[in-house]
């Protein structure tokens, strides 16, 4: 645990989360204003947008996680100058978290545009509580590679997460005729 490797190949990691959050953001904030005048006026175009950003986010992001499987090792040496197998193999490791943060991003929007508040906030405790407890686990294993899985863990555990409250937040079947 006081590996400064481990440290450094783990703040790397997080580092390129990060930024792939904020591109995620930009988007958000982009969809956002037009997705809350398509939901109040027709929501179930609404939902035709989000299938259409869904695919479209899942194409682009699909090919971030390929190209950081591929060239972990060269993006770890321009980055930080030095050739560091336990960093690229950590940025393997969270190749998926882009791709599902951005999909999991229109399901926040989903809730914002239904005023679910209290829900995004339960999400949020339920995410805290197992972030903790997936840090112990860790911890208590102290396996050095495992460490890299930990964003994934998390941002997998958030889908569910947010696919259950938008299903009690009672969305309406889409129908043919609409």
């Amino acid at each position: 645990m006081d590996n400064p490797l481990l440290l450094g190949a783990y703040s790397l990691c997080d580092k390129f989360v990060w930024s792939f959050r904020m591109l995620i953001i930009s988007f958000f904030n982009v969809v956002y204003p037009r997705a809350s005048i398509i939901f109040n006026d027709h929501p179930q175009a609404w939902h035709q947008l989000k299938k259409k950003l869904s695919r479209l986010l899942w194409v682009i992001f699909l090919i971030i996680a390929v190209l950081l499987i591929l060239f972990a090792d060269q993006l770890v040496l321009l980055v930080t100058g030095t050739n560091d197998p336990l960093s690229a193999s950590f940025i393997q490791a969270i190749c998926v978290v882009p791709l599902i943060a951005a999909l999991n991003s229109l399901n926040v929007t989903d809730l914002l545009l239904r005023n679910r508040y209290p829900a995004i906030f339960k999400i949020a405790l339920i995410l805290l509580a197992l972030s903790v407890i997936i840090s112990l686990l860790l911890a208590q294993w102290g396996h050095t590679g495992l460490f890299g899985f930990f964003p994934v863990l998390t941002e997998i555990f958030s889908i569910p997460l947010y696919l259950y409250f938008i299903r009690q937040s009672g969305v309406p079947a889409v129908t043919k005729a609409e």
